[in-house]
């Protein structure tokens, strides 16, 4: 963003398959959406896919830690009550 939260704005020009353009123009308008609009956001979640490719690298820490149950822990008998109610 620019001073003052005013976003400065490039203009530019692609050359893309005709047909392509047309359906995409034909989308846009029927979701209300400017074309602008679109083509911002697949650039902004196509530039934080990297982003978030390069955490998906990072190791964070596991930390596993026991906790003492607060009421019965009969595991069997509360998968078995699950069962019972679902209707699957």
């Amino acid at each position: 963003m620019g001073r003052g939260g005013v976003s400065k704005r490039k203009k530019t020009s692609i050359s893309l398959d005709a047909a392509l353009w047309e359906r995409f123009e034909k989308k846009v308008a029927a979701e209300g959406r400017t074309a602008s609009a679109v083509l911002e956001e697949l650039i902004r979640n196509y530039l934080l896919a990297d982003l978030f490719a390069g955490l998906a690298d990072e190791k964070a820490p596991l930390v596993v830690r026991p906790v003492k149950p607060v009421g019965p822990a009969d595991a069997g008998e509360e998968v078995w009550k699950m069962r019972q109610e679902s209707s699957i």
